[in-house]
């Protein structure tokens, strides 16, 4: 059965595409389908489809001679092949490349990002978008997957300590928070809050996203003196990219995928709150993962603004 309702954008009235297989590949797999036109006979150039691989930014600038500041985005193709001639109804078949990034950030006119897509260029001036979502498997090192221990404290002496379970975790696994607290001076704690969230660094450019927020729902409005309580947290059964580290030589840009927990203790009064920040290890395996509808590609090509914006494009 073919997909061609999540994954198609900049849609055209001219065409369509219908993958052989689901919107999740490896690096190294053939993404394959069928072109259909829908109006075959208006159509009287050369029809081929680039499958692209693309990274893009806001660059920002200051004008010496304006002085004001501008900006423009900046996509950076850094995979392409193509197939040159192909007609309606025909199939394709197009290989991804051994060793790609993950694709990174499907929140509408976001920056920075890696996205993949099968562009079929009807003509000069008609183009028609379908996007995938490419990611390396990373697996889950379940032999050594180690509990994780925390400290923190304030200048009122009321520390925060406690351990995670776990410093792997995939798409629908579940963690669990185990929380002390000792508060001798008997300080009022409002409450505990947190979230899991990723950063992305892409040539010092970051995107970040977070994943899940959550409070600790028995630590509220309290002065006692010992405190200890647990949370569960089960990470979203969508599409994260995994924890990755990547180098591209030839377009010479880094970029590194990590994950953290951050547990926030909020204390009546100035400058009294508790923090930490504990490292999460998020695999990639697709057998855990639930599409879900919101993070549809067709809404990536939204277009930032600012009050002096360019546009610029690399070709391959």
């Amino acid at each position: 059965m073919g997909s061609t309702s999540s994954f198609h954008s900049l849609q055209s009235n001219d065409a369509s595409i219908e993958l052989d297989n689901e919107h999740l590949y490896y690096p190294g797999e053939v993404v394959s389908g069928t072109l259909h036109l829908k109006h075959e006979n208006t159509l009287i150039e050369p029809i081929s489809i680039d499958l692209i691989g693309e990274i893009g930014f806001i660059v920002g600038f200051y004008s010496v001679y304006a002085h004001s500041a501008s900006s423009y985005d900046d996509h950076i193709p850094f995979f392409k092949v193509s197939t040159l001639s192909i007609t309606n109804g025909e199939k394709f078949s197009l290989c991804l490349n051994e060793e790609l990034p993950p694709t990174v950030n499907l929140e509408v006119g976001t920056y920075p990002y890696i996205r993949y897509f099968l562009k079929v260029n009807l003509s000069k001036t008609k183009q028609h978008r379908h996007y995938i979502i490419v990611c390396p498997r990373v697996s889950i090192p379940r032999s050594i997957v180690q509990s994780q221990q925390f400290n923190a404290a304030n200048h009122n002496e009321i520390f925060l300590s406690g351990s995670v379970d776990r410093n792997w975790v995939l798409p629908g696994q579940t963690l669990q928070i185990n929380i002390q607290i000792t508060n001798p001076h008997h300080k009022y704690i409002k409450y505990i809050q947190g979230n899991i969230f990723m950063i992305s660094e892409f040539n010092k450019k970051e995107y970040n996203e977070k994943v899940i927020d959550f409070i600790v729902n028995n630590v509220v409005n309290t002065n006692e003196e010992y405190i200890t309580d647990g949370i569960s947290l089960t990470i979203p059964s969508r599409y994260l990219p995994p924890t990755f580290t990547y180098t591209n030589d030839q377009h010479k840009f880094d970029i590194n995928i990590n994950y953290w927990i951050v547990i926030e203790m909020h204390i009546r009064g100035l400058f009294n709150g508790v923090s930490t920040t504990i490292p999460l290890s998020i695999g990639f395996e697709p057998e855990n993962i639930t599409f879900d509808e919101q993070y549809k590609p067709d809404r990536h090509h939204t277009k930032h603004t600012s009050s002096k914006h360019h546009r610029r494009h690399n070709s391959l």
